[in-house]
């Protein structure tokens, strides 16, 4: 996640450098969408997932709590990627790949039953 400077997120290079490599994979994202009270990294719409970059701020704990609650509310799985896992594109690109390919049967059922908690998506 970015740090936070007088309610403006600054993007951190790890973060932009994710970004950088998201769409050498073709995939269309949007940057820090509001899912009350998250705002993940990256959401990916096609998908309806999100892909969050654990730096050195997270926690563990708090994380799975994160996840539980936004595929609880929201129905959106979340990836989670180390930025040193950002070094090896062909390993991170074949582990986003698997990650979406595990979410994208159903990623329209999951958007259609959190839409009403999402109406800006």
């Amino acid at each position: 996640m970015g740090l936070v400077e007088e309610g403006t997120t600054v993007v951190s290079d790890a973060h932009a450098r994710l970004l950088v490599l998201l769409a050498r994979m073709g995939l269309e994202v949007l940057e820090e969408v509001e899912m009350p009270p998250y705002r993940p990294d990256v959401y990916v719409p096609d998908y309806h997932a999100v892909i969050e970059l654990d730096g050195p701020q997270h926690s563990a704990r708090a994380d799975l709590k994160r996840d539980e609650v936004l595929l609880r509310q929201y129905r959106v799985p979340t990836l989670r990627i180390k930025p040193d896992e950002l070094d090896d594109y062909e390993r991170l690109r074949a582990t986003v790949v698997t990650f979406l390919d595990l979410w994208a049967d159903d990623a329209g059922a999951r958007y259609a039953r959190a839409a009403m908690r999402l109406p800006w998506l």
